[in-house]
């Protein structure tokens, strides 16, 4: 059992006053906060691979006031700054019954969207398949679940999202709403939804995924067996795969990158 909050460096005493009322109130069991970090998800592997980080320490939360080396999808670079967020929340997948682990990306995504119209209601978030969360036809926030093999059960859920400030061709929330948003507001509200959507039905994961759906009606671009492929998204199936209307049939992709065609 490791401390049940951890502060390293100078961390904002804010956010770590959150991280300690989500301990109390029982929606995580440990936390971790530092001034500085590479990557979260880093963080949280290496106590992984360490043996310092154990079922019984989850879900543990992740957060750091500066990400300086962040990973997305496909190796991209995430970096985060002082005004956006950069969160990691560590889940023991063994013991969640519903959703399932194949809904994990897309429950962690409806937790954020539910999050994020909480603060900015009435706007409306969309949300694109696999893991990305969209605002204003901009990207808003992404999503990186990892997962180590000395514990495979434990399942590293990264999130980022822009607050403050976005990087060229992104939104951030105070873009789009023209007003200032206290992350650590946005902080609270994504961990207490992601603890919550843990207990649901997965029926209700996919009817709020598709209610938020960006590209269902959309023609798409995507890799099927190393080939690129196009056609129009019927949205997602029961075991929230994608299904794609192309010359040849329908084609269902379980996982990969899928790209929004532009006129």
């Amino acid at each position: 059992m490791t401390d049940l909050l951890t502060i390293q460096g100078q961390a904002d005493v804010r956010g770590s006053r959150v991280l300690s009322q989500l301990i109390s109130d029982g929606v995580c069991r440990s936390a971790w906060h530092a001034d500085r970090a590479l990557s979260t998800n880093t963080t949280a592997l290496d106590q992984i691979h360490k043996g310092e980080l154990l079922p019984t320490d989850c879900p543990r939360v992740f957060l750091a006031d500066i990400q300086t080396a962040g990973r997305g999808r496909h190796g991209r670079q995430w970096i985060s700054e002082t005004d956006n967020l950069a969160v990691s929340m560590v889940v023991d997948a063994g013991e969640v019954a519903s959703p399932s682990a194949k809904l994990l990306p897309i429950s962690v995504g409806v937790a954020i969207a539910q999050a994020i119209e909480h603060q900015i209601a009435p706007m409306r978030v969309q949300l694109k398949w696999p893991n990305d969360i969209w605002l204003n036809n901009s990207k808003l926030a992404g999503i990186l679940i990892e997962r180590s093999s000395v514990a495979p059960e434990l399942a590293v859920v990264g999130m980022g999202i822009n607050v403050g400030s976005a990087p060229e061709q992104a939104v951030s929330l105070m873009s789009a709403t023209g007003r200032p948003i206290d992350k650590l507001e946005v902080l609270e509200s994504i961990i207490i939804q992601v603890s919550d959507i843990m207990k649901s039905h997965d029926d209700h994961v996919i009817n709020e995924f598709r209610s938020r759906c960006l590209l269902t009606r959309k023609r798409i671009t995507f890799q099927y067996h190393g080939m690129d492929r196009s056609g129009e998204c019927l949205g997602i199936d029961e075991h929230g795969r994608m299904n794609v209307q192309t010359e040849d049939g329908m084609t269902t992709i379980e996982s990969g990158e899928v790209s929004l065609v532009r006129f």
